[in-house]
């Protein structure tokens, strides 16, 4: 599932939030939270299917499941400090992380995962 249908999908469960607002000047760097399960934590980074290049960078910093990744980073910053792993990579990397954590919830925690991300982004 795409960013733009995640974030559809968000609409409808959030719907008194300013999403336009948030995504024009958020743009692709919306602030989400990262639950991580045990499932999650022991995922490796193949599901994410991302680009070579963006998964060559991870594989070459050492990461090999999404649990070590989101344990070691804070958000894109220190996804930019891999070597290689530039603006386009970074953008990549989190869409696709979010886009697959959202996707992984039961439907009960979507809602409190959209009224998450408002408050995270309307800061």
């Amino acid at each position: 599932m795409k960013k733009e249908a995640v974030l559809r999908e968000m609409m409808e469960l959030v719907p008194d939030a300013r999403w336009s607002e948030i995504v024009k000047r958020k743009g692709a760097k919306l602030r989400f939270p990262m639950y991580l399960s045990q499932k999650l934590n022991e995922t490796e980074l193949e599901v994410l299917d991302l680009t070579q290049r963006s998964s060559n960078c991870l594989h070459r910093a050492g990461y090999q499941t999404i649990g070590e990744l989101v344990s070691k980073i804070d958000g894109s910053e220190d996804l930019l400090k891999i070597r290689n792993c530039g603006k386009k990579s970074v953008d990549e990397i989190m869409e696709k992380l979010f886009c697959y954590q959202y996707l992984l919830l039961k439907e009960n925690r979507k809602l409190l995962f959209a009224k998450r991300v408002v408050e995270l982004n309307c800061k």
